[in-house]
């Protein structure tokens, strides 16, 4: 039995490509087979479908304002639905494409990740904000409720509790606290681990909320308000003086003070004595003797 032979046709390729023309002269039947391109309409304003696809308003396809080819891509320069898409009716719902426009308004975006160059006029609740994935950054964790800052080894330096901060060394110990004390209310600056330092590139400065400086600490010691001044290794207390190496001098409360009274040791030649004056007496007690 000979083998028949099938002769494959294609409905685009087997038969003449007509060109388009004016409406009249050609009539169709019921039903139609194996036709190569429809077309109803001429020129812009005509609908056609051949081996591209389906699209209107245009001459060719390419050029087209609304077209679906055959692998069912849709192109339109507008649309207008008076409806919505529900969920699952458009590709990952909003697919692989762009959002465009001005807003997006009475609803929620709900994604794992945004990227956007501004966000204005909004409210951001329970999220992660930082300003890096890794290394150094500063963020708002929403599962402890604070504001953390990291050095670049990814390690909590600082951090934002119910009445101030925290501050830890680099393995994370915590080195010290600024907060406010919940007796008095008082702003308090507490050194955990370590001494507390103070710095600066001039003086120390004491003042209350009117800016008056009351005290000062600076290279030659603590000074407050003319009442006690630590000069070198003196401490001068508004009418007496107090000399860490030799004695307590004491002198009148007057614009222009005198000594009045001292207490001062002496270690002279060998010779070590205690002295007491009182106005121009001067009684003294020799140690080396005792």
């Amino acid at each position: 039995m000979a083998t028949e032979k099938l002769k494959i046709i294609n409905p685009y390729d087997s038969y003449e490509m007509l060109p388009q023309k004016e409406a009249g002269g050609n009539k169709g039947n019921d039903f139609l087979e194996a036709v190569k391109s429809l077309q109803v309409g001429f020129g812009s304003k005509v609908l056609r479908i051949d081996r591209d696809g389906l699209w209107l308003g245009a001459e060719d396809f390419a050029s087209a304002p609304f077209s679906v080819d055959m692998e069912g891509n849709l192109v339109a320069t507008s649309l207008d639905l008076s409806g919505f898409l529900q969920v699952g009716d458009a590709l990952s719902d909003i697919g692989l494409g762009n959002i465009t426009g001005t807003y997006i308004a009475n609803g929620t975006i709900n994604t794992a990740k945004l990227n956007a160059t501004a966000i204005n006029g909004m409210t951001i609740t329970g999220a992660l904000v930082r300003t890096s994935s890794s290394g150094r950054r500063v963020q708002l964790n929403k599962d402890t409720n604070t504001l953390q800052i990291f050095d670049s080894a990814g390690n909590v330096r600082a951090e934002s509790y119910e009445n101030g901060f925290e501050f830890s060394t680099a393995s994370e110990t915590t080195a010290g606290r600024i907060f406010i004390e919940s007796t008095f209310n008082n702003l308090q600056i507490q050194a955990v681990s370590s001494n507390l330092l103070l710095t600066a590139v001039g003086d120390v400065l004491f003042a209350p909320d009117n800016g008056g400086i009351q005290g000062f600490f600076s290279s030659t010691g603590l000074h407050l308000n003319d009442e006690l001044d630590m000069n070198g290794n003196d401490i001068d207390m508004d009418g007496g003086n107090i000399n860490y190496v030799n004695g307590m001098l004491f002198r009148a409360r007057t614009s222009n003070p005198v000594i009045a009274g001292q207490f001062q040791y002496y270690n002279s030649g060998g010779t070590q004595r205690f002295q007491c004056q009182v106005g121009t007496f001067k009684g003294s007690v020799d140690l080396s003797a005792i």
